[in-house]
């Protein structure tokens, strides 16, 4: 397992952040569904952007 930079140095297991991020409990937006529409995936992907951009803790 490898440390993950996310603009500070992260312990292995260090996942606390999680609990703070905006897409908790969204992981329908960031994983199509089987068979997805072209118009669904943009739909869905503008969604997950949106939640992205407003995240506390995304690295930027």
């Amino acid at each position: 397992m490898e440390v993950v930079e996310l603009g500070r140095r992260l312990a292995l297991g260090d996942d606390d952040w999680m609990d703070a991020a905006a897409c908790k409990g969204l992981t329908h937006l960031f994983f199509p569904a089987p068979a997805e529409r072209p118009q669904a995936r943009q739909r869905r992907e503008a969604s997950a952007r949106h939640v992205c951009a407003s995240c506390s803790v995304r690295a930027d």
